[in-house]
């Protein structure tokens, strides 16, 4: 496969956010969805790690090779796209995606048509769910400590005499297009001797927690976040029963973690109009890499971003307000609402 570069003119400024810089491509003409009735595995061994269905370039086939025109952009002067990525929930909305702003990695999973034509280089729509999944599991628990919501964060910070943990299962409701827990525990400490509960048939309600908790989970997290013997500075500072903290290191920490081999440090030289001689930067290896550093640079309240509590869009802002709406038209909408709902004497926004 060989690409040819549509060389637009970016300047370094704009290729730059603070200590990180970046630049990416986009397939010109967009991309496929192609699954196994049209396309093979070139190495069928790896059919286990690199599952179909696949995104591939949309290409011109010039004999053998496979070309397409790129176009480049700048992800980092997008601080809201890692709000966007992990609200994707289906393979329609992750191929409208990838048609904005490219595969998440350089592809290296090699396919064979079916019928003629030579081979396309294409990514895994397995890997795009992990990563949405993640991004949106994590940034939910952020999203609650951010509001100090000792009470959900209770549901999946977990206390046992030595421990704290976290055992948290969500999903991604597009119809209210926001994250939402599922089947929680019931208490944030458990008890040291706690009651043989009853069976399933004896007890109904014990029935629905045991078939739906973790039942179809886009994500879970569930592991020690600290004790006596890991992150143990953190414990010995966190009281029993505490899940603000836990959770918010927990969140940090796995952020860090998918960061750790996807950064390198450069020295440049860029234009003096924009820079000083020489500066330090970080670059992502991959729009994937950059979108965990949009999450830590949200962590860190290098951006700040809303949710319009009208119709669900995100935002950059430089104030928060309580409520807020994106524009006009929202705050037009919970406008009539509030009116609509002081007629019947409800509460509402």
């Amino acid at each position: 496969m060989s690409n040819i570069l549509k060389r637009d003119r970016i300047t370094f400024k704009e290729i730059t956010s603070g200590p990180y810089a970046f630049i990416w491509y986009v397939a010109d003409k967009g991309y496929d969805l192609v699954d196994e009735t049209t396309h093979r595995l070139a190495d069928e061994t790896k059919r286990q790690e690199e599952p179909g269905p696949w995104l591939i370039p949309h290409e011109k086939i010039d004999g053998v090779v496979n070309k397409f025109r790129v176009n480049n952009y700048t992800p980092l002067q997008k601080p809201i796209l890692h709000r966007k990525f992990s609200e994707l929930y289906n393979e329609k909305v992750i191929l409208d995606f990838a048609d904005k702003y490219g595969l998440l990695d350089q592809p290296k999973t090699r396919l064979i048509p079916s019928v003629g034509g030579g081979v396309h280089i294409g990514e895994s729509v397995k890997l795009w769910e992990k990563e949405i999944t993640d991004m949106g599991g994590l940034l939910t628990i952020w999203d609650l400590v951010l509001k100090r919501d000792a009470g959900k964060l209770g549901q999946f910070i977990i206390w046992t005499e030595h421990t704290v943990q976290i055992d948290m299962v969500a999903d991604f409701n597009d119809t209210q297009n926001k994250w939402e827990i599922l089947m929680p525990r019931r208490s944030n400490i458990y008890l040291r001797n706690p009651k043989k509960l009853p069976p399933a048939k004896e007890n109904a309600t014990w029935q629905y927690f045991r078939d739906n908790y973790y039942s179809r989970p886009r994500v879970r997290f569930n592991g020690i976040i600290g004790s006596a013997g890991i992150n143990s500075s953190y414990f010995n500072r966190w009281g029993r029963g505490e899940v603000i903290e836990p959770a918010r290191h927990f969140v940090i920490r796995e952020v860090n973690e998918r960061l750790k081999g996807h950064l390198d440090l450069r020295l440049l030289v860029p234009d003096q109009e924009y820079e000083s001689p020489s500066s330090f930067y970080l670059f992502p290896h991959s729009l994937r890499s950059a979108l965990w550093v949009m999450a830590l640079m949200e962590l860190t309240a290098k951006t700040r971003l809303r949710q319009c509590d009208i119709c669900g869009e995100w935002k950059e802002v430089q104030v928060s307000r309580n409520p807020f709406y994106c524009g006009d038209a929202c705050k037009q909408a919970a406008y009539r609402k509030r009116k609509e709902l002081a007629m019947t004497g409800t509460k509402g926004i």
